[in-house]
């Protein structure tokens, strides 16, 4: 009797560990349902008057920051839990017929909670990158856009008054064209600018960005004709349909046959774009231009060195100096800056991950060699338990990052009034990175973890196995 009561004094009943009823609900759904309330709470404005001063700031609306962070957490832990759904339904079903890749997978799904919470860890700092660069490219994509659509092209040089029209000087062949601007003539009542090109080069020196949306430059220059009545593109309050258009030269009958954006747009006043032989006679009011791409400092040289009588440059770079949305792009900088703080969380996670596991990893891999595993088996199987986490976490969070910036594209514009739009730009570099960091990681942490599991001493890992 009295040994009977002494058991309960060291024998310990087996505790069981029932899953409580509230740990099983998606609580991650209400941070995804939380993101449309915010953003259509947050407020979408672009500029804001300081406080005491005199005109407007650019700031950036606080959901292309809210929205965002909501989205990822909330989709990064639902992925996660469904992911440990399907490893700890699906997973005992599949059964690798190599020794290697049969004892990551078993790995894998014996620890299906760590593996999502492991991809999770590295989708979120990856999202957070790749969408904070996205948003700074296609801001500075676009307010580039924007201002070379308002100048026309990176450089525009213009000649003196009376000066016959510019032979393209061969150092820049392939990157200018020479074209005629007449300002302030009249189309039907209507006053705009006239620029007469040639649809041969136009392309050469025209500014244009294939991602703007619509139809490109060469839909409307292929659409210019110089025939009795000339057909011609016109970008601004202007109807379709037959028109005359008198000013400096004579009466010349037209047809608007496209409006659309156009290149070249300042002051206000609409564009018309002409073919070059439909303006037959020559004025002094009409300004000769060369339209040149690439950089400005360079083509400065290159003009200067070309001899032509020029009045004017006007470039890309006096425009862009003291933009008004250039410090916004600094706040996604900050965003890229805390993905990075939180990668190190997740790296330093998966280190004491490793930690945790190593004295399990030692002793099945002095049992396994004593069955004939090899040394490259088992590191290929510890390269696959740390690698399908990071590469799913990898391809999970670039995905993030990609359905975000293309659903909240057109709030990259921060200027709605002035055209073309916003353009999405991929961060190409920003996704190179963010990949080989996370393969050299997964690639570091297995074959460090192998080294340590390695060196152990099987007589030592035998004898303390029980």
């Amino acid at each position: 009797m009295a040994a009977a009561h002494a058991r309960r004094l060291t024998d310990q009943a087996p505790v069981v560990h029932r899953p409580r009823w509230w740990r099983r609900l998606p609580w991650e759904l209400a941070l995804l349902a939380a993101a449309p309330v915010a953003w259509l709470g947050l407020s979408d404005d672009v500029t804001a008057a300081p406080a005491g001063g005199a005109g407007e700031v650019a700031h950036v609306p606080a959901r292309l920051l809210v929205v965002p962070i909501l989205v990822i957490a909330g989709g990064a832990v639902l992925a996660g839990r469904l992911l440990a759904w399907r490893l700890r339904v699906r997973g005992l079903r599949r059964t690798p017929a190599r020794p290697a890749a049969l004892l990551a997978w078993r790995r894998i799904v014996r620890d299906a909670a760590t593996t999502a919470i492991l991809a999770g860890a590295t989708a979120v700092p990856i999202a957070m990158a790749t969408y904070g660069a996205s948003v700074t490219d296609s801001i500075r994509t676009t307010a580039d856009a924007e201002l070379r659509m308002v100048i026309g092209s990176d450089v525009v040089a213009s000649l003196e008054p009376g000066s016959p029209p510019p032979q393209v000087p061969s150092s820049l062949d392939g990157r200018a064209t020479a074209l005629r601007r007449i300002n302030h003539q009249s189309l039907d009542n209507l006053t705009v600018d006239v620029l007469a090109v040639d649809p041969r080069t136009v392309r050469d020196g025209v500014f244009w960005d294939d991602r703007i949306n619509g139809p490109t430059l060469t839909d409307a220059v292929d659409q210019l004709t110089a025939g009795p009545v000339a057909r011609v593109v016109a970008w601004g309050h202007v109807p379709l349909g037959p028109a005359t258009l008198r000013g400096v030269f004579e009466d010349l009958p037209v047809e608007v046959v496209d409006v659309r954006p156009l290149p070249g747009m300042r002051g206000g006043y609409p564009v018309v774009l002409v073919h070059t032989d439909a303006i037959t006679t020559d004025h002094i009011f009409a300004v000769h231009q060369l339209w040149i791409k690439g950089d400005p400092a360079e083509l400065r040289d290159d003009l200067q060195t070309a001899g032509l009588p020029l009045t004017r440059i006007d470039t890309i770079d006096d425009l862009r100096a003291g933009a008004l949305h250039e410090p916004v792009t600094f706040t996604f900088q900050y965003l890229v800056a805390l993905s990075i703080f939180t990668g190190l969380i997740a790296v330093v996670g998966l280190l004491l991950y490793l930690e945790s596991r190593t004295v399990a990893h030692r002793r099945a891999y002095v049992l396994l060699r004593r069955l004939g595993l090899r040394p490259a088996g088992h590191r290929w199987a510890l390269l696959a338990e740390l690698a399908l986490p990071v590469l799913a976490g990898l391809a999970g969070g670039l995905a993030l990052a990609h359905g975000l910036a293309n659903a909240l594209s057109d709030a990259f514009d921060l200027d709605r009034n002035q055209p073309p739009g916003a353009i999405l730009a991929t961060p190409y570099l920003m996704i190179a990175v963010v990949s080989v960091i996370a393969l050299v990681i997964a690639v570091g942490a297995a074959t460090f973890a192998h080294s340590r599991i390695a060196r152990a001493n099987p007589a030592e890992v035998l004898r303390d196995t029980p």
